[in-house]
């Protein structure tokens, strides 16, 4: 067990390419017109489900749309 002031090697629990500065621009801003991306998240609790998206309000495009499970 890894005592009270060690660090936690979090390497292996997501994939990394890049650097983390990267991975942050790549993940919140457009990658047509480089805008930042604006999020919406819509739950429903009856399903246990969270409803994610990513819109770029400067192009008007949708980058993404994700179902989260809650737990």
């Amino acid at each position: 067990m890894a005592g009270a002031n060690s660090e936690i090697d979090t390497t292996r629990l997501t994939p990394r390419i890049g650097e983390m500065k990267d991975l942050i621009e790549s993940f919140s801003h457009c990658p047509v017109c480089h805008g930042h991306l604006h999020f919406i998240h819509i739950t429903d609790f009856s399903t246990n489900l969270t409803h994610e998206t990513a819109k770029c309000p400067e192009c008007g495009t949708q980058h993404r749309s994700v179902l989260h499970k809650l737990q």
